[in-house]
């Protein structure tokens, strides 16, 4: 399967679709293709090619956008699918802040047929159970700073810098107790990621361990960090988006 994005190719082999039984007992591959929040409103072809790069089939054309307007349409008037629809409607609004943070097709924004486009009203004080933190010490290494990547993954990086007494090599990194190898930012700058954080757990802490020194942060640590200090009006916008649509998550999946 060969997913076209922006003008950007996936390439998912069967080995990786995940496979289950129709009704009528034929087989039936999923594939899944990354969308960065922005792009929700993006077209996103899909065609299946054979070994030899023939076509297979008929290109679809489709967008997270048409997904979740055409589950807002179908089960908005019903109760029991309440937190279903809640979580479309923040997943699209965050879509289009998102969209006009980074000015990405802003022509087009994913929350545009929304009637409510409100964002919460919450401040980085109202946040403060959020706040990230660390423990303890480690000889020659220290927490440098945290940030979020909001791509088509969400990623939590932690940044540790060295004072030159002693090589990376002789530390081991855990992120929420797997080893994880540093990669090389600047100088005696060294990052870690805490990669695929889904929106249901963006309220959840991520652990970062290096010898006795423990760091903690987690999606909604930067939220706080960011209405607590920025005076970037799209980043806010966003970030209160980003929040409201852990929240519609943590609902669905309860």
């Amino acid at each position: 399967m060969v997913f076209t994005v922006a003008g950007e190719e996936q390439i998912v082999p069967i080995s990786e679709a995940i496979i289950s039984t129709g009704k009528e007992g034929e087989l039936i591959y999923r594939f899944s293709c990354a969308v960065p929040a922005r792009m929700m409103s993006v077209e996103v072809v899909g065609q299946m090619y054979a070994s030899d790069g023939t076509a297979v089939g008929e290109a679809k054309a489709f967008s997270v956008k048409a997904y979740c307007d055409k589950a807002i349409a179908a089960y908005g008037s019903y109760t029991q699918y309440a937190d279903l629809v809640n979580l479309m409607k923040a997943m699209l609004n965050y879509g289009g802040y998102s969209q006009i943070k980074f000015g990405y097709n802003t022509d087009n924004l994913a929350n545009a047929d929304l009637e409510d486009k409100s964002l919460p009203d919450i401040t980085g004080a109202d946040l403060a159970s959020f706040a990230h933190g660390k423990s303890g010490t480690e000889a020659g290494i220290n927490i440098q700073s945290v940030s979020l990547l909001l791509e088509s993954t969400t990623t939590i990086r932690f940044y540790f810098k060295l004072d030159g007494s002693k090589p990376v090599e002789s530390y081991t990194f855990l992120v929420d107790g797997e080893v994880v190898e540093p990669v090389l930012y600047s100088g005696n700058t060294y990052y870690v990621d805490k990669v695929g954080v889904p929106a249901r757990e963006l309220d959840v802490n991520s652990y970062v361990e290096v010898g006795g020194l423990t760091v903690w942060y987690s999606g909604m640590s930067y939220v706080r960090q960011v209405l607590s200090s920025s005076t970037d009006s799209a980043l806010i916008n966003a970030c209160k988006a980003l929040y409201a649509y852990s929240e519609a998550a943590n609902a669905y999946f309860k």
